[in-house]
């Protein structure tokens, strides 16, 4: 079975785009990928830094706590439990202070 291509082309031609062509997609769908991601970092930035308004203090203690103990978390095994286990700590330790 071969593959189709116009009148007048040579199927395996057709079937076959150009270097350059795919390398252009590439950038395309690159700079695409980048610009949505962009986007929703600063529309979860913007949600999420507008939801803090109506924390109470130690609301507010309890996230940073928990930011900070993910990431140390993170840093200290390089997984997700060390992650888990820091936040959560991290979210007890800042709600208590």
């Amino acid at each position: 079975m071969s593959a189709w291509a116009p009148p007048g082309q040579n199927a395996t031609v057709a079937a076959q785009p150009a270097s350059r062509d795919i390398i252009y997609m590439k950038t395309i769908t690159t700079d695409f990928t980048r610009n949505v991601l962009k986007i929703a970092v600063i529309v979860g930035l913007a949600v999420s830094l507008g939801a803090c308004g109506s924390m109470s203090r130690a609301q507010e203690h309890a996230a940073i706590g928990a930011g900070a103990g993910g990431a140390i978390g993170y840093v200290l095994t390089g997984g997700p439990v060390g992650t888990i286990v820091g936040a959560a700590a991290g979210g007890l330790i800042g709600a208590g202070h």
